[in-house]
């Protein structure tokens, strides 16, 4: 993995100082790795164990998930920007939740924490990776206050709760996010099971936000945009043209080529900023000059096979940036360059991330591939990149 806090052991059990660079040991061992990019000032390890990172409106805390080893299952903790937990959200003795829970997203305020839950009880439920809360499978929308600690739920999706109800529709709820003025969320939500299109079919959802004394509620929950060609869409954030930023094969090509989007709400209206349909572009994010970025694996060793399960398919992914018209693309991070002073040894994959409302950091997701040949295990920390100056 990226650079841990000094003095930490790597899980290799190697002691700190005994690792080489180009070794994922040596950037387990120092507290800041240099970077290939112009544009990046440093990498830092923030978190050994976790994923799917959010800034608070502060910039100064973090929202992320992280698996139990014990139990399989995610929880939701906050961390400072020197790696330490503050606070851990879910998964504590009394809380309504005993599976999976994650994707969290702090409101404008600050004062709550939008997040995803697995039910307890669905179809399925014997298997923890069910709920992993990348994908929302069995998942609900929750909001908890971070006055008064109380956890209320905003969506009321019902699962079955066993397959011998019936057809079982693997319905999901991922991604949410808060519009930029807070008066909207929006999340991704898996509606169809149709079995002929690679993993069903996907829509953007939007709600009303009320953020009052009593907590946060939404009202009227409904449609916020359904692809018209391809069956895969994720909201990633906003531009301040008020175009949302989205992923998914909106131009029908494979779902493991998607590409990242421009897309006007109002009319369906897109512009594709990638233009890679034999790559898969996601994770995106808005920056404060309006660039984007997100991952890609355009330079990966490793092509996919469309017929077969992406899961068990070895993979590499980077970072990259582009402005917002897509005519200029500029690669971030080089964790699988050789020649790189971040380069792992190991196939690493940069996703879920977002960047801090000063556009100084980048908080991401560094997976670590320890794998071998055959088959694939990512081992996921988080990390924060300085860039030199902020866009």
């Amino acid at each position: 993995m990226l650079a841990a806090l000094a003095g930490l052991t790597a899980c290799n059990g190697v002691t700190a100082g005994s690792a080489e660079p180009g070794d994922v040991r040596f950037c387990r061992e120092v507290r800041q790795c240099p970077a290939k990019s112009p544009l990046v000032e440093s990498i830092t390890m923030l978190q050994q164990s976790g994923a799917r990172p959010r800034f608070d409106p502060s910039g100064t805390r973090v929202a992320f998930d992280r698996k139990d080893d014990r139990t399989g299952f995610y929880h939701v903790y906050i961390s400072d920007l020197d790696g330490h937990v503050v606070q851990q959200v879910t998964g504590r003795p009394g809380d309504p939740f005993r599976r999976n829970s994650g994707n969290a997203v702090f409101s404008p305020s600050g004062r709550f924490l939008v997040f995803i839950a697995e039910e307890n009880s669905h179809a399925l439920d014997r298997v923890a990776s069910t709920g992993d809360p990348g994908v929302g499978l069995f998942c609900n929308l929750w909001a908890y206050d971070r006055q008064s600690g109380a956890f209320t739920r905003l969506t009321d999706i019902e699962y079955p709760s066993s397959v011998l109800q019936g057809r079982v529709d693997y319905m999901a709820v991922v991604n949410p996010h808060f519009s930029k003025d807070g008066r909207r969320l929006l999340w991704t939500e898996r509606y169809a099971n149709d079995r002929k299109k690679k993993w069903g079919d996907w829509r953007v959802m939007q709600a009303d936000v009320d953020d009052g004394h009593d907590g946060l509620q939404l009202r009227d929950i409904r449609i916020g945009y359904t692809p018209a060609q391809g069956n895969y869409v994720t909201y990633m954030g906003q531009f301040d043209s008020g175009q949302w930023l989205v992923s998914g094969n909106l131009d029908g090509q494979d779902v493991f080529g998607m590409d990242t989007y421009a897309l006007d709400p109002a009319n369906g209206q897109r512009r594709n900023l990638t233009r890679t349909p034999t790559f898969w572009e996601e994770d995106a994010d808005v920056t404060r000059g309006q660039h984007v970025i997100y991952m890609s694996n355009q330079d990966s060793a490793y092509r996919y096979d469309t017929d077969r399960d992406w899961k068990k398919q070895k993979i590499t992914r980077e970072y990259y940036l582009t402005d917002a018209s897509g005519a200029h693309s500029e690669r971030l991070t080089y964790f699988n360059d050789p020649g790189a002073p971040e380069y792992l040894g190991k196939p690493a994959i940069a996703v879920a991330s977002d960047v801090s409302p000063d556009g100084r950091l980048l908080v991401g997701t560094l997976g670590v591939d320890y794998g071998g040949q055959a088959h694939r295990m990512f081992d996921l920390s988080l990390m924060l990149i300085r860039f030199k100056n902020p866009e």
